[in-house]
């Protein structure tokens, strides 16, 4: 008959071993929450950086998009319909929905003539002209699910107007776009994933465009001075998209011909300046009006018109020279 004794070492763990295992299992996955909160945070700074560009993008065009002279080219909204997008809102915050739907009823993108139904001002049509305006979208596609832009955590974003101050109207001009960062609040002492970034568009769609009209003789030599009380003119028109509704805003600059010969140019020139431009393509055209009574086309015989001009216009200062035959 055998006798079983007791073990001295029973199986399983005491309970101290037990709560070293804890210890070690809690640390472990303290490790392992904070190096998974980092790797989250920066996945949502970077998310954020993500769609500022998207909508930097979407207003004015791609940042790696050049000219042949290795200038940016302005392609988005701006370029398309002549202005910043307008604010609306979504019942609760404010959003710039005209970068994904046509709210406004902006007329489609087109290659339009300049006629009379297309201008702003009939009377500075030219059926030779024609310009690509409206609107060209979406030119921002939102995230499955989603009915506005969210920041990497779930925050509106901040829209600005060009003063700079708070968007509290629908239909007001969004020249900046802000997030807030991590924790939601504007601080200019934040850092680390709190920092607040933004993208401005109003510092990049401001311009203005001097145009110089050469004056000349068909056979290109300068024209002559033109006699005392002559009622000629010189008309210089630039076409672009109309803010108002995506068809084509007509500017129109008018001065009397006279003599302007001086260095740099040895011939007659008349010198006219168009601000308050957006960035984008436009149609330059001068026009000469030899009695005075508004150019036209079938008074061969005293009115004369340039060849036309494509153009891109950049931010800030653009010039052209534009060649003008006089009877």
């Amino acid at each position: 008959m055998k006798i079983h004794r007791p073990s001295l070492h029973p199986s399983g763990l005491t309970l101290l071993e037990l709560l070293v295992v804890l210890t070690i299992l809690v640390a472990l996955s303290t490790v392992a929450i904070t190096s998974t909160s980092g790797v989250a945070d920066q996945a949502r700074y970077e998310a954020t950086q993500r769609t500022l560009e998207n909508i930097r993008d979407a207003v004015i065009g791609p940042a790696n998009l050049r000219d042949t002279d290795g200038t940016l080219l302005y392609t988005g909204f701006v370029a398309d319909t002549g202005r910043l997008p307008q604010a609306a809102s979504d019942g609760s915050n404010f959003t710039i929905e005209e970068l994904w739907q046509n709210v406004n009823g902006i007329e489609p993108y087109l290659v339009r003539q300049a006629t009379g139904a297309n201008v702003d001002v009939p009377t500075d049509g030219d059926t030779d002209v024609y310009v690509a305006t409206g609107w060209r979208g979406p030119y921002l596609r939102l995230s499955p699910g989603h009915a506005g832009l969210l920041d990497g955590w779930g925050h509106s974003f901040q829209l600005r107007t060009s003063v700079p101050a708070d968007v509290t109207s629908i239909g007001e001009v969004v020249a900046s776009v802000h997030s807030f960062g991590a924790n939601g609040s504007e601080n200019v002492l934040d850092d680390g994933y709190d920092l607040d970034v933004a993208v401005t568009f109003d510092d990049e769609t401001a311009a203005s465009l001097d145009v110089t009209v050469q004056i000349l003789q068909a056979n290109g030599s300068p024209a002559p001075t033109p006699a005392n009380g002559s009622p000629a003119r010189i008309i210089v028109r630039l076409y672009g998209p109309n803010p108002s509704n995506g068809l084509i805003r007509v500017i129109s600059i008018s001065e009397d011909f006279e003599e302007n010969a001086a260095p740099p140019l040895a011939t007659n020139y008349e010198q006219v300046s168009f601000s308050g431009l957006t960035p984008g393509p436009y149609v330059l055209r001068a026009y000469y009006d030899g009695n005075d009574n508004g150019y036209d086309a079938t008074q061969t015989g005293t009115d004369r018109a340039s060849l036309i001009h494509d153009l891109h216009v950049h931010p800030r200062g653009n010039k052209k020279i534009v060649n003008l035959i006089v009877p």
